[in-house]
């Protein structure tokens, strides 16, 4: 008695293709559509599978439902938050740098597009962030 290639329980069953290896039908037909393919994986020959009770769409055919995700809706939420995130980077690094002024610290306090303005910008985040801990 052999074993099933794909279980390696007790088989007699030949696979429909050129190898005619052992296997069962039941794990024939799971094996064939888990991996969506119509090839033996052993010799490559095409499986008869007129021989299975399954059938195995094309690629292209497969389509994800249109109400699973809503692009239209997704871009705008996406649109918006980078545009709140920027402004949040925008005003924390004009406010960091004025702090920086105060204390001496000559920069452009329109030049957003620098590291200054970065740094500047994680500073006053953290201070505040620090400043409420303290507070509470």
């Amino acid at each position: 008695m052999d074993q099933c290639y794909v279980c390696l329980e007790a088989c007699e069953n030949k696979s429909p293709c050129q190898c005619e290896i052992n296997v069962h039908q039941t794990c024939l037909e799971n094996a064939c559509l888990k991996l969506q393919k119509r090839d033996c994986t052993i010799c490559k020959s095409p499986i008869n599978i007129e021989y299975l009770n399954i059938e195995i769409a094309p690629p292209d055919v497969i389509q994800i439902p249109s109400n699973i995700i809503d692009y239209e809706n997704t871009c705008i939420a996406c649109t918006f938050t980078n545009i709140f995130i920027f402004i949040i980077y925008f005003i924390t690094g004009c406010l960091g740098k004025m702090a920086l002024f105060l204390i001496g610290y000559q920069t452009d306090l329109w030049c957003f597009w620098c590291i200054e303005h970065l740094i500047a910008s994680l500073g006053f985040i953290i201070l505040v962030t620090a400043i409420t801990k303290i507070f509470r």
